[in-house]
């Protein structure tokens, strides 16, 4: 590939391999596959004029009864070793990993020597796919401008804020008076849509942008309440028919106002805080401590025949 006109003078054999930011993002960011785009186009674009030349020799040739021995086929042939040297920036394993990548998107194919008379040939072939990527770059132009386009459509406010680039002039501001007299015009219009600006963007994005986003209430941790109506007021919102319900679907039997002292008498002595003193309660019900497992060891009281053997052998040894 021979370098172009340039300030720094460079030697006769000097090439040089171009790699477009286009292909890059059609790669995903690969740059050895993109370079290897590059490569192969160029390839290309040379056989495409070979071809023309080629396939106007095989015709005078034929006109005079001779073979048609010029190679008319688009097909490129490259050893690793031609290709590593062609793009300069990649080991022959990463060139390996992106040939796999493009044939997998079809923008090259990888076959053998197309002439059956060298089919004993192990050199692999490759057909680059113009028809292909530019069908993908295309569809990559589209993408950008819908990006572009709904990150404008997403920052109205820019607009508002920004002074206008025709002739100098700023826009002109909303003051809550004329804001209150097309509201009431125009009843369910924002006040930031009335900007000669905004014209351009739908009245549903400038409507949602202009309204102050409801936060969902932040929820703290709180202490077991010491004072007795506190406590009694805390009782009643925990202690409730849906409780009562889910202890029978449960199956737990249990007295609940015990259950209830017993439970706010640890909190005060302990400190607890919790968001949801319900939650916390029903954890309390279903604990261990409460309903031991099941396979957990259980003491039995002893026998009196064993206590009578125990009170023989102390005996003894006295």
């Amino acid at each position: 590939m021979t370098q172009r006109a340039s300030c720094v003078t460079r030697s006769v054999n000097d090439h040089f391999i171009q790699i477009h930011q286009d292909d890059i993002d059609l790669c995903e960011g690969n740059a050895t596959a993109a370079a290897l785009l590059s490569f192969f186009e160029w390839w290309h674009n040379h056989n495409l004029v070979q071809q023309h030349k080629a396939h106007e020799a095989n015709d005078t040739a034929e006109m005079h009864g001779e073979p048609r021995t010029q190679h008319e086929s688009l097909w490129q042939w490259h050893t690793e070793a031609q290709m590593e040297n062609g793009i300069k920036i990649a080991s022959r394993k990463a060139i390996t990993r992106a040939l796999k990548w493009l044939e997998a998107q079809g923008y090259v194919t990888t076959g053998r020597n197309p002439n059956p008379r060298f089919a004993f040939d192990r050199t692999r072939f490759f057909l680059f796919h113009p028809d292909r990527i530019n069908t993908a770059l295309e569809s990559l132009c589209r993408s950008r401008q819908m990006t572009l386009s709904s990150r404008q459509m997403a920052s109205p406010s820019r607009l508002l804020t920004s002074p206008s680039r025709q002739k100098g002039a700023a826009i002109e501001k909303i003051t809550r008076e004329d804001s209150r007299e097309d509201l009431k015009e125009k009843p369910g219009a924002s006040a930031c849509a009335e900007s000669p600006v905004m014209e351009c963007i739908p009245q549903q994005v400038v409507q949602e942008k202009c309204q102050e986003p409801s936060l969902p209430p932040r929820r703290i941790k709180t202490l077991f309440p010491t004072d007795p109506r506190a406590q009694d007021a805390l009782r009643h919102t925990v202690i409730t028919p849906s409780l009562h319900m889910w202890i029978d679907g449960r199956g737990l039997t249990t007295n609940l106002d015990d259950q209830w002292e017993a439970f706010g008498r640890k909190a005060l002595a302990n400190g607890y805080k919790y968001m949801d003193w319900r939650a916390a309660f029903q954890n309390w019900l279903t604990s261990d401590y409460q309903h031991p497992r099941v396979g957990r060891k259980a003491t039995t009281p002893l026998s009196e025949a064993r206590l009578a053997e125990i009170q023989a052998a102390l005996a003894q040894a006295r």
